[in-house]
């Protein structure tokens, strides 16, 4: 199924660039593309320490604030 088959190299590709941008600014994130459903992408990312989910929580605030 092509369409299903796109979906995953999508979110492969989005989980990629979300982990290498976040790296960037000092996060370490595991993502990775998610089994697609109905012909959508989607990433999951692994759990991370709360500590360091708030310290993210105020970058993309500061990034949202621009």
């Amino acid at each position: 199924m092509p369409y299903a088959t796109d979906a995953r190299r999508i979110g492969d590709h989005v989980a990629g660039e979300l982990q290498l941008t976040f790296a960037e600014a000092g996060f370490w994130l595991e993502a990775r593309g998610a089994v697609p459903i109905s012909g959508r992408a989607y990433v999951d990312i692994a759990p991370i320490p709360a500590e360091v989910a708030a310290r993210l929580i105020e970058r993309v605030r500061e990034w949202a604030a621009r």
